[in-house]
């Protein structure tokens, strides 16, 4: 079952998320450009409709994508 995002804007320490990440970091360029709705639309058919939900497609996604241009490789081994 495809899981939902559900945004966390604010900390238990009432800090927001954005205050972590630099104005001019290389993911926050490329963000604009990476459609989550058409991502979601194309995986919806590789999920079963009953079960546990998953993470959602476009939040694994975009983690790939940022551990690609961070450097950091998909597989630890």
């Amino acid at each position: 079952m495809m899981g939902e995002a559900s945004k966390q804007p604010v900390f238990v320490y009432n800090l927001m998320v954005e205050d972590f990440v630099p104005a001019e970091h290389p993911l926050r360029a490329i963000r604009p450009f990476i459609g989550t709705k058409y991502i979601r639309k194309i995986c919806k058919d590789l999920y079963s409709y009953t079960g546990r939900p998953s993470i959602p497609p476009e939040q694994l996604f975009l983690s790939l994508i940022g551990g690609f241009i961070l450097g950091i490789p998909a597989n630890a081994n």
